[in-house]
């Protein structure tokens, strides 16, 4: 449920401690905040949205960005989104009965990093058990990832230029 992106630099090029400033730069005050403001933008029409904690690393010849959920309710139902989920009966554990209504407009939908509200319609029912039919995953961290690592590539290259035309 997370992404990494990295990308990797000729090691003469990387020792340079200018260099390595431009890079941790880009990375902290554009690629990041961009992937994370991806992120959130797939739970923009949640009720309960989870926290996204984006790290970044850096060695000795890889500069990465690192967005994932937070841990806990929120982020748990975000990463069962992410994954989807197999058709399943939902059973009565606490209260006499599940009620529910029978029709759902879900917030997002497999393919698109859009998020809207859900809506709910419908009669209301009551039961025991139900049939969830269970949705397709919605692969946000992939999306996300492909829509990103072109643009982090070039501002890395540009974090490398920029820093060699203040040497």
């Amino acid at each position: 449920m997370r992404i990494q992106i990295k990308v990797t630099l000729p090691k003469k090029q990387f020792s340079n401690v200018l260099v390595q400033h431009y890079l941790h730069q880009k990375q902290k005050s554009v690629t990041g905040p961009e992937i994370k403001q991806d992120f959130e933008g797939t739970v923009q029409g949640w009720n309960n949205k989870p926290a996204f904690i984006t790290k970044y690393s850096m060695n000795d010849r890889e500069v990465g960005v690192r967005v994932y959920p937070s841990s806990g309710k929120n982020g748990d139902i975000y990463r069962l989104v992410v994954l989807g989920s197999p058709a399943h009966t939902i059973t009565v554990r606490r209260a006499p009965f599940l009620r529910y209504q029978t029709g759902y407009s879900s917030s997002t939908k497999a393919g698109s990093l859009l998020s809207r509200p859900n809506q709910r319609s419908g009669r209301w029912r009551v039961a025991h058990s139900v049939k969830h039919p269970g949705f397709e995953e919605r692969e946000f961290d992939r999306l996300i990832g492909d829509k990103n690592l072109p643009k982090f590539q070039k501002d890395m290259q540009d974090a490398v230029e920029e820093a060699f035309r203040h040497m």
